[in-house]
């Protein structure tokens, strides 16, 4: 039996400075939508594979996505409406809190 070596390289921190809330939302979907391009390029090769189960336990992701982009949307929808100082930011957070 051949041995073989496993190396991990670091992985970067995430960025800490942000410009406003609004900004850190506008990251959010900017991340949300890359990882829906990464599961869309799975599901593209499930499909070339003819990988059908594949293709469907992956529609699990898919919707997930499709959800979590809204959700980044909706936020940054309400942050240009109320602003992101002060009250308006306790009342949003106030109303995340309730979401399940």
């Amino acid at each position: 039996m051949q041995a073989h070596r496993v190396t991990l390289a670091a992985i970067d921190a995430p960025p800490t400075d942000f410009a406003s809330v609004k900004n850190i939302a506008a990251k959010q979907l900017e991340h949300e939508k890359k990882v829906t391009g990464m599961i869309n390029n799975l599901v593209k090769l499930a499909r070339e594979e003819k990988d059908y189960a594949t293709e469907i336990f992956l529609q699990w992701f898919v919707t997930e996505q499709v959800e979590e982009e809204k959700n980044a949307e909706e936020i940054i929808l309400k942050l240009e409406m109320l602003g992101d100082k002060g009250q308006a930011l306790y009342l949003l957070d106030k109303e995340m809190g309730k979401r399940e």
